[in-house]
């Protein structure tokens, strides 16, 4: 036998026990803990982007903290223009007036 013919045979044999493997992995039964795994990585996915929203959040209510020290607290960032009490009291850390917010 050659040595491409013997390699050809090696590789379809190969893929032969994979196939087979493949196929005796379908037949076995599922592993009852497997939804309960999905449902654990779907919550952690959750978790992580709360965390990334809370950390995001956080970071906002910093720079507040910083405008107050600055004393340009209430005053937006962007236009100069004054943030309305109703805006603040919605989102008390909001470096944006509605009509900047609103353009973004």
């Amino acid at each position: 036998m050659s040595k491409v013919t013997r390699k050809s045979c090696v590789t379809a044999s190969a893929s032969f026990i994979a196939a087979c493997k493949i196929e005796a992995d379908f037949e076995e039964p599922r592993n009852p803990d497997d939804d309960d795994r999905a449902a654990e990585r779907s919550n952690d996915e959750v978790l992580d982007e709360l965390g990334q929203v809370g950390q995001d959040e956080l970071r906002a209510i910093d720079a507040a903290l910083e405008r107050i020290a600055k004393g340009t607290f209430g005053t937006c960032v962007k236009c100069g223009s004054e943030i309305s009490e109703d805006r603040l009291k919605a989102v008390p850390y909001t470096p944006f007036c509605q009509e900047c917010a609103a353009a973004l």
